[in-house]
């Protein structure tokens, strides 16, 4: 798998990737990450070692803990987490560099959302990030 950021991540995604990864039993570097704007905010779909979960972060405000609760799986994976690897992502502007050392991350686009991935029509596609600001929050740079 292709890496597209930097093993460390802002905020909730710290407490996520290492909630996961002692809850799975598997390395952070190997953490898969959805951000899904497209059922809420701070809802994430994520795949380690094999295993499949839904999550829910909450808290963080002016120095507060972020506190992620595992959900109820739904009933179908879509997409599923462990595929985010073949989701349209960020061109990287220079491949020959090698790749970090941490799971995929893509953020579902959300209603207001750019620089993300969107379903069209039964095929998922990446909506460019429009000014500097927009795109995949807490998890994504």
């Amino acid at each position: 798998m292709v890496a597209l950021m930097a093993a460390g991540v802002a905020g909730c995604g710290d407490v996520l990737i290492q909630r996961v990864s002692n809850e799975f039993e598997c390395a952070p570097a190997r953490v898969n990450v959805l951000e899904r704007h497209d059922i809420a905010d701070n809802v994430y779909d994520v795949e380690a070692c094999g295993r499949r979960g839904r999550y829910s972060c909450v808290g963080g405000g002016r120095g507060g803990t972020y506190g992620c609760v595992h959900e109820q799986d739904p009933p179908k994976w879509d997409p599923d987490p462990a595929l985010v690897a073949s989701l349209p992502g960020p061109s990287v502007p220079n491949s020959s560099a090698p790749p970090p050392s941490t799971g995929q991350r893509r953020l579902i686009c959300g209603p207001q959302d750019d620089g993300c991935v969107f379903n069209q029509n039964g095929a998922w596609r990446w909506r460019p990030a429009t000014y500097s600001s927009g795109g995949c929050d807490l998890l994504c740079q």
